[in-house]
């Protein structure tokens, strides 16, 4: 996001604020929000000058009805036709896995169709990434390739793997803290790994707040040079949660006025967001970020071993 509040394509320097509340806040409700809901956060992250809106995964099928109850799991150019038939400056984003697209030419890009295809991949599933991204990129649309966990990728292969990137159509690259485990001087070597590899490329942050850091992870990831970066509102999302949009906003907007439809949004659709008990911080899920592992593992079973194993060796007093 500017500080004029306007946006553009990848190759920009401006900053370029993301908006992950229903694709990544998905993973707390099975994607059912419903397509007012949908409808008006578009027009509140618009009026907030945020640049991109993601509303869900893109994987393979082909029609959509209106009974639908998780329709934003499997996003078509249908459903967005009927959603948002009249888009303003707020560019509009989907995600697709390696294994969820049919093989072909994907539609070529159109009023309807999404404006950035982020293709997320783990290290083992790159190539095939690349693949679609390429496809994509042919079709017309923007791309991002979001590399999943970097925590847990070895030096060596990181350096293959960006190697590998670099000679991809890619526009963006993102850096995913998937587990919530980097810190600020993680996140800061990382990006500048990630920014001397991948020269005329944009860099993108994605982070989770598993140790409460996911604020902190993004404002380093900027001032390191990120043009890219995720958040969602309340920092709703799978596991620990994102970084919060309000929070991030605030920060980059000294009048605060590109805050007040975030909040008026919020106000109205309370009810609408899942219960914290599906999302956000917890011991486990504190434990998986520190411990570096998946969120999946986050259990009360994790923090009993976590504990009788510390006292064990003597390091809680």
């Amino acid at each position: 996001m500017s500080p004029e509040g306007k946006g553009g394509g990848p190759g920009h320097a401006t900053v370029r604020v993301l908006d992950c509340t229903v694709r990544d806040g998905g993973f707390a409700n099975g994607w059912c929000f419903s397509v007012d809901f949908v409808r008006e956060l578009y027009e509140a992250l618009d009026r907030a000058g945020v640049d991109y809106v993601e509303v869900g995964f893109a994987n393979a099928r082909e029609r959509w009805h209106v009974t639908d109850p998780q329709p934003w799991q499997w996003v078509t150019e249908e459903l967005l036709r009927g959603v948002l038939p009249e888009r303003r400056r707020t560019r509009v984003a989907v995600m697709v896995d390696t294994w969820g697209v049919p093989d072909g030419a994907p539609r070529p890009r159109s009023h309807a169709s999404p404006d950035l295809v982020r293709v997320a991949c783990r290290l083992d599933a790159l190539e095939a990434a690349v693949g679609l991204v390429a496809r994509f990129h042919e079709a017309g649309y923007e791309t991002s390739l979001n590399l999943l966990a970097v925590s847990e990728i070895p030096p060596g292969d990181l350096s293959a793997a960006l190697a590998r990137v670099a000679r991809s159509p890619a526009d963006v690259v993102y850096v995913v803290d998937s587990y919530g485990h980097l810190d600020p001087q993680a996140v800061r070597a990382v990006v500048g790994r990630f920014r001397e590899a991948l020269p005329g490329k944009a860099v993108g942050f994605h982070g989770h707040n598993n140790r409460q850091l996911a604020l902190a992870n993004t404002l380093v990831a900027i001032e390191c040079g990120a043009t890219f970066v995720d958040a969602s509102l309340l920092g709703m999302g799978r596991g620990a949660g994102n970084c919060p949009l309000e929070l991030l906003v605030g920060l980059r907007d000294p009048s605060h006025r590109t805050l007040v439809p975030l909040l008026r949004f919020l106000a109205l659709h309370e009810a609408d967001f899942p219960p914290r008990s599906r999302w956000g911080y917890s011991l486990p899920l504190m434990l998986t970020g520190l411990l570096n592992r998946h969120p999946r593992e986050a259990t009360e079973e994790l923090v009993r071993e976590f504990v009788g194993l510390t006292v064990t060796r003597g390091s809680l007093g």
